[in-house]
């Protein structure tokens, strides 16, 4: 019967497994029934291992694995243990001796594959839990662990005790890691460092001559690829665990600090035997390799824990004691000296010396120390530099901001693995004579440089290694412990790398086109022998292909050899590939040209210029409904394809020079198509992507209804203009850009005895137009770019017409012509003025980027050529993703942690700022996570920061935010106040400023007014009397380019007409809804995300005129940051104190391009205040009044002194009408006939 119910248990988990098992996520390591028990089934200790056992029960609420009637977790479920042979089973608090611990829930959601993560369909899970911490199992045996829930449902763990054999073998133990070193890597180590005669090596490696060999497995235990950190916790503890998880078995807890440990090596060894311990790394001294020895978190990125671990052990929960190891080497100096990166902000340097600690800084220090005190040694930020860079090229070290004093000096005096090793060995022998000691050391950038593909780097840390070994085994023999140390070298890891073949690297780049480079690699009997045993004699002596080494060493004596390693990965992004050293650096052979999305990656346009390209086996990012092409919930973006004018060409995967980001191309027509995601409102009916896009549900009859995001709360639509002019607050997130038919050229013909020649010619062509592509982006790498003296740069035949331009061409007539008009007295061909040359920039300017005439030559106008070219550059890609801390509900430190535990790389926007965040990469929405939601954060452009912080809006004061939706300004204003006083909060569009609660409501903003008035006739006549105004106008969007393409071609002279006339005034009405006499403020500041002098400079003189009780004061915003405005400008000038304004571009400070003018009220508003003959200063402020800047003159009350009469809206009249008669022109129209069929209908 037993028998029986055994089998019929394990059918029925062998059923439920199939249904619930998913590949690429998991629910929970280890846990395919919906009761946990972490250590899981076949979990091995050491006897006397501590260890936290964590139990959980899952309620799910939707998706394949939920339950009907089961939505909340068993809480009444219970843990036995018992020994096989032994006692009955008991309760695990009995069993272990131990208080029963308090009862845990929480709430966590997951994927069950990748179609329910495009279709962002999350499971949700219900989670009841106990964790009994730091217990341990004595006698060895088998255990069994049964978790009791739901009734009769049952969750059975078998675990094995191992015993320890009573006589210690070995009195020493070092541990050598090779870090992601597999058996190719060491044989490429051998071929390029071990010269062979005849088949026969003359020497051979350290690791070649170990008595034992063996193999392990250290994958995880929910995935078959390893990664650093749970391949230490398993060589460390003899645990596996999941990908990232450092000494623990992660768990479904929000935090990644709690997850139930088990006890490491170290820790054990401390414990039981109070042996030294020592710990040594070429990486920064925080990452997973040494840290999962004292560290125990679910996430390898604490690194602040890390270090922390190091010194002082685990401190949140009970645990075994540590007093921290005897030796701690290797990089990572920003998180010691005090400063953001370190934990706290503490100085760990002078924590660790208080402990008795050692400090160096440098291989001098090291070397110079004394042998019997614990040692911390830190010789660099980040990780430490490379054999290949110390040993060969040394240049490669003055790179500044490296010095681990946190100075902005370089870390040039660096030691390497084998000075590190041998110093450690040689503290902890003096320390620990008896007792022995432990000693990892790693050869970590063996599989850092392995992932950035530079072979050569990799190999030579590897070679470093084997070497250490070498020096190792002798230093121990010197002192008698050689017999007395058990020394392993292992890897942790491995990756798919091999050498196939060799590579004549003349040959390779002598030829022109990929497929004849190709003909360069020699396979099976044309692979030939390594050339790096063979130094050149006519290279000078220690140049790096005439190397001498000292005896017994063995690395190459020529790293540059003409035949090299045909040598290459299986899991690689797209690059080029010359098989050569990179004698520059290390290696960076793909680089992510896309703004936000860090998945994509392209290839290098600095790497391996004269290799060809290799295309990339690497994913991207997760991929929508759209993309898999499935239709089955519909979902509709609140936004829709916007087409844009024809860019610039890429060759495939290739980014172009002079770029930090380009738009994936369509490489059949160069016509991009954009997609602007926007964001609408949160509500029950709607989903956020990670991109924080709002999507809403659709029925599939329903049209879409009107837009209602984030560009409709920013725009206003102008007469005239078939798009909008928008303003700037809530950042829209990056623009994607995306071929409209990628594949429409690229159908496979049907080979056939008939076309094959034909199909082979045009595969010649379209491989000669790709490498002379090549060569034009090789020509464009800088400004100065040769183009033969014959070519006429002017000459209109030099490129025959075509309905698709030569980009490439056209491209190196821009850089070349730029070049000209940078220095045209020693350049200029005769008989050619610099207009000629302008017109002809402009027009390649408005080929390549795509602009209309108009608007090309109105930003060219603003900057020199030089910075014009920039200026449009940064103008095809979107600005950094920005988050603003609510400081209402959170500060900076806390938010930025609890969005870092959640997966999310980030950094202080700048240090202009106290409560911005850039994000970099996310794994999880930003617009859905706990912290969004509970209001911690808004997404904001960093650009709409700056007029808030200009306004310094005070506690207690009576603020207007004329142009309020969608809400990022007015409660950043709320926040500042401290949800103080009162902020009226105005747009003139009813559905945005219904848009406005959402926000406020969010964020817990509670001294705001929603107001729906036309601002140019409702303030001050409605509203007045405000303390500060703060008026981010509508305007052309010349500074969002990067986030709205479409602006290059929807402007016209119209639209810089009409707008700033709206924008006069709406600044009118700002300036006189402020009550000058307020006793804190008396100011108004003037925005826009617009370049152009017609919207920002002119407006502020215009009002200057108008209102002469006003004058321009400074922002306040930190010296240094922006740029100032314009004193004069195409012959007109300007006040004089025009140069308080500030002005962003996107190419100097990467935010949006914006404006900014902070005005201070003088005296009250006089009706007709043009036409009274008042004396003015040369700024337009009132002479009698200048003097008093700061409020402090009293004046009669605001009901008495601040009425205006209607807006004379003859001021601008002529301009108006004269813009009329030129459209109605364009339509065909007449302007005479137009005004009559006017006047009539005026006068009916």
């Amino acid at each position: 019967m037993a028998l029986r119910s055994i089998i019929k248990a394990t059918l029925t988990f062998g059923l439920f497994c199939a249904h619930c098992s998913a590949q690429t996520f998991q629910r929970l390591g280890a846990c395919p029934s919906l009761g946990c028990i972490l250590p899981p089934d076949q979990a091995d200790f050491l006897a006397g291992q501590f260890f936290d056992v964590r139990v959980e029960v899952h309620a799910p609420l939707n998706g394949s694995e939920r339950i009907n009637g089961y939505t909340q977790p068993d809480t009444n479920f219970s843990l036995t243990i018992a020994r096989q042979g032994g006692a009955d089973s008991q309760l695990a608090s009995e069993f272990f001796k131990i208080e029963e611990p308090k009862l845990e829930t929480w709430n966590f959601t997951w994927y069950e594959d990748l179609f329910a993560q495009a279709a962002k369909t999350p499971s949700q899970v219900r989670v009841a839990s106990r964790i009994y911490r730091k217990v341990a199992l004595y006698k060895p045996g088998n255990y069994i662990a049964t978790l009791n829930y739901r009734g009769d449902q049952q969750t059975i763990a078998n675990w094995t005790v191992r015993d320890i054999p009573e006589k210690r073998r070995a009195k020493n133990v070092v541990l050598f890691i090779g870090d992601g070193m597999t058996t190719n890597m060491i044989t490429a180590a051998r071929l390029i460092a071990h010269q062979s005669i005849n088949g026969k090596y003359q020497t051979l490696m350290a690791m070649d001559q170990f008595p034992v060999l063996g193999h392990q497995m250290t994958h995880s235990l929910d995935s078959f690829i390893t990664d650093s950190a749970n391949s230490a916790t398993a060589l460390y503890s003899g645990h596996k665990s999941t990908v990232n998880a450092l000494g623990v078995y992660r768990d479904s807890s929000p935090s990644a600090l709690d997850d139930p440990k088990v006890e490491s090596i170290a820790e054990i060894f401390r414990r039981v035997w109070n042996g030294g311990v020592g710990i040594v790394s070429t990486a920064f001294i925080a990452d997973a390799t040494p840290a999962a020895l004292t560290a125990h978190t679910g996430d390898r990125g604490q690194y602040g824990n890390v270090v922390d671990s190091f010194l002082n052990g685990i401190t949140n929960y009970t645990w075994t004691k540590w007093t921290g190891p005897d030796v701690l080497f290797g990089g990572g100096a920003e998180q010691f000296y005090p400063n953001e990166d370190s934990f706290e902000g503490r100085d760990y340097y002078n924590l660790f010396a208080e402990k008795n600690y050692t400090v160096v800084l440098n291989d001098t220090a090291l070397q110079a120390s004394d042998n019997t005190t614990k040692h911390l040694g830190i010789f660099s930020t980040s990780n430490m530099a490379k054999w290949l860079d110390r040993n060969v090229y040394p240049q490669n070290l003055d790179i500044p901001k490296t010095a681990p004093d946190g100075s902005n000096g370089s870390a040039t005096n660096q030691p390497g693995l084998k000075e590190m090793t041998l110093k450690a060995l040689s503290i902890l022998h003096n320390r620990h004579p008896k007792d022995g000691f432990f000693l990892m050391s790693e050869a970590a950038s063996i599989d850092k440089q392995m992932h950035t593909l530079d072979y050569d780097r990799a190999l030579g840390e590897l070679l470093e290694l084997d070497d250490t070994i070498k020096a190792t085994k002798s230093y121990l023999k010197s002192i008698g412990e050689l017999e007395n140390t058990l020394i392993i070298v292992t890897a942790d890891h491995g990756h798919g790398f091999d050498v196939a073949g060799g590579v004549d690297t003349k040959f390779l780049e002598a030829q022109k086109g990929s497929r004849k480079k190709r003909n360069a690699v020699g396979t099976y009997a044309e692979s030939g022998l390594s050339q790096y045993m063979i130094a050149n004699r006519s290279a000078p002596l220690g140049s790096d292909q005439n190397l001498i080494y000292t005896s017994g060493t063995n690395f190459p004596v020529n790293w540059d050899p003409r035949y090299t390693l045909f040598q290459g990965f299986m899991a690689n992004p797209d690059h080029r590939e010359n098989y050569k050293v990179h004698k520059t650096g290390p290696r960076k052979p793909a680089i992510n040209i896309t703004g936000f999305d860090e998945e994509h990656f392209y290839v290098n346009y600095k790497d391996a210029v004269t290799g060809f390209l290799i295309n990339g086996t690497l994913p991207g990012p997760p991929p929508s409904l759209e993309e898999l092409g499935i239709g089955t919930k519909r979902k509709t973006p609140d936004s829709a394809p916007t087409n844009v004018p024809a860019q610039k060409k890429l060759r495939q995967h290739e980014a172009s020079p002079l770029s930090k980001g380009l738009v994936n191309i369509d490489r059949n027509n160069n016509h991009p198509k954009a997609m602007t995601k926007k964001k609408a409102p949160l509500n029950d009916e709607e989903e956020t992507d990670e991109e924080g896009v709002r999507w809403r549900e659709l029925p599939d009859n329903d049209i879409m209804p009107d837009k209602y995001n984030d560009m409709d709360d920013d725009c206003l639509t102008t007469e005239g203009s078939d798009t909008p002019v928008v303003d700037s607050d809530e950042d829209d997130g990056p623009t994607t850009m995306f071929p409209e038919d990628e594949n429409d050229s690229d159908t496979e013909a049907i080979l056939t005895a008939a076309n094959i020649e034909g199909l082979s010619n045009k595969l010649d062509r379209q491989r000669a137009e790709i490498e002379a592509e090549a060569q034009a982006e090789l020509e464009d790498a800088a400004i100065q770019t040769n183009i033969h003296a014959d070519t006429d740069l002017l000459d209109p035949t030099h490129t025959a017409p075509s309905l698709v331009p030569d980009l490439g061409a056209v491209r190196s007539r821009i850089t070349e012509t730029i070049r000209v008009l940078e220095n045209l007295a020693n350049l200029t061909d005769k008989g050619k003025s610099r207009s000629a040359y302008t017109q002809q920039l402009l027009s390649d300017i408005c080929i390549y980027y795509g602009y209309n005439e108009f608007l090309a030559t109105k930003l060219f106008n603003l900057f020199s050529p030089t910075e014009a070219f920039h200026f449009f550059e940064a103008n095809e890609t979107p600005r950094p993703m920005v988050l603003r801390t609510n400081t209402l509900r959170t500060n900076r430190r806390s938010l930025a942690q609890a969005l870092i535990n959640r997966g999310v790389v980030l950094q202080p926007v700048g240090k202009w700022s106290k409560v911005g965040l850039q994000v970099f990469e996310s794994s999880v929405p930003l617009g859905a996570t706990p912290e969004y939601l509970a209001g911690h954060y808004i997404l904001q452009a960093a650009s709409s920061f700056f007029p808030v912080m200009a306004l310094a809006p005070q506690p207690g004061e009576r603020i207007l935010d004329m142009a309020a939706a969608p809400g990022g300004k007015t409660t950043y204003i709320s926040a500042l106040m401290r949800n103080t006083g009162a902020v009226f909060a105005n747009d003139a569009n009813r559905k945005r400023a219904k848009g406005l609660i959402g926000n406020i409501h969010r964020l817990g903003v509670k001294n705001a007014i929603i107001c729906n008035y036309d601002a140019q006739k409702a303030f001050p006549r409605t509203l007045g009397g405000f303390d500060r105004v703060l008026l981010d106008a509508p305007c052309s969007g010349t500074g969002v380019i990067g986030k709205d393409p479409s602006v290059k071609t929807s402007k016209n002279e119209r639209d810089f007409q009409v707008l700033p006339h709206m924008q006069k005034q709406l600044l009118l009405a700002a300036i006189d809804s402020v009550d000058h006499s307020s006793k804190t403020g008396g100011y108004v500041v003037y925005s826009t995300c617009s370049v152009t002098i017609e919207e920002n400079e002119q407006v502020v003189q215009y009002v200057l005129r108008k209102r002469p009780n006003i004058a321009i004061v400074e922002t306040g915003l930190p010296d240094g940051f922006g740029t100032k405005g314009f004193k004069a400008f195409a012959g007109k000038a300007f006040d004089e104190n025009m140069t308080r304004t500030r002005r962003w571009y996107p190419h100097v400070e990467n935010v949006d391009g914006f404006f900014v003018c902070k005005l201070r009220k003088l005296g009250p508003s006089l009706t007709n205040a043009s036409k009274t003959n008042v004396a003015t200063s040369t700024s337009g402020a009132e002479t009698g009044e200048r003097d008093d800047l700061k409020g402090n003159k009293k004046d009669p009350e605001y009901s008495q002194n601040d009425s205006f009469g209607d807006f004379d809206v003859e001021e601008d009249r002529v301009f108006i009408n004269k813009s009329e008669k030129k459209w109605l022109k364009s339509k065909g129209l007449n302007p005479k006939a137009a005004n009559k069929s006017k006047s009539r209908k005026e006068r009916d």
